[in-house]
């Protein structure tokens, strides 16, 4: 966000969840907050262990392109919630949003100013249809405009070995444990269980190839192994 006035056009749902950066300054997002003080958690100036930020995430049209609008800030979401929940208003995609930065640091303030409701412009339409755009990529640590999942013919179907081997490689490049339980959840989420359980056989041994996964990596970061029983499938 730049300093003086922002204009953003909301294009798709928002979601929602916590961020924090590691030792190593990556963002490390979840849809829950965080028990407890998470690992590797960068610390502040007075050393001790930054706060999670609630944060929002959504693909908005700004600046002629397709982006991806992250918000931390307090008073941006109370602005928006307040709009979408007044009848008046409505969704914020149904109209542009001005967000205006004055200050620095610890002093900075943002405004939200809404303009006359207006059809979504069709460039905008065009741009985000021609993309691929996954959000939940954000909680792990993806890439939401180079999702994971591989999407086969019109009515979605999944490579069974592609889906394997991408949830491996999520898995060995993720050092957050919450992560990782979460890409057991995305796994079912993605219909990657019903692949998976493809080219395991059935559901028992999908779930039990999917819980050794999950446990060896856990294992290798010295993380209590989780009990297949309490992956959310």
């Amino acid at each position: 966000m730049q300093d003086g006035r922002n204009t953003v056009r909301v294009l798709s749902d928002v979601i929602t969840g916590y961020l924090y950066w590691s030792d190593d300054n990556k963002p490390q997002r979840s849809r829950e907050r965080p028990e407890g003080v998470p690992d590797r958690i960068r610390l502040n100036d007075d050393g001790k262990p930054d706060k999670p930020k609630h944060f929002w995430a959504c693909v908005v049209w700004d600046k002629a392109s397709v982006k991806i609008w992250e918000i931390t800030q307090r008073s941006i979401q109370d602005a928006i919630a307040a709009l979408a929940e007044d009848p008046q208003w409505g969704h914020p995609r149904g109209y542009q949003l001005t967000i205006n930065r004055a200050g620095k640091g610890l002093t900075t303030e943002y405004s939200v100013v809404p303009s006359p409701p207006s059809a979504l412009p069709a460039e905008a339409i065009a741009a985000w249809k021609s993309r691929d755009i996954d959000l939940d990529e954000l909680y792990m640590s993806g890439d939401p405009f180079a999702p994971a999942v591989e999407r086969l013919g019109a009515a979605g179907s999944y490579s069974e070995s592609r889906a394997l081997r991408l949830l491996e490689d999520g898995l060995r490049r993720s050092e957050n444990p919450g992560q990782i339980q979460q890409w057991a959840e995305w796994a079912d989420k993605g219909k990657q269980l019903d692949c998976i359980s493809r080219y395991a056989g059935d559901v028992g041994r999908a779930k039990s190839l999917v819980a050794a996964m999950v446990g060896d990596r856990l294992a290798e970061l010295s993380v209590p192994v989780v009990d297949e029983a309490d992956i959310p499938f």
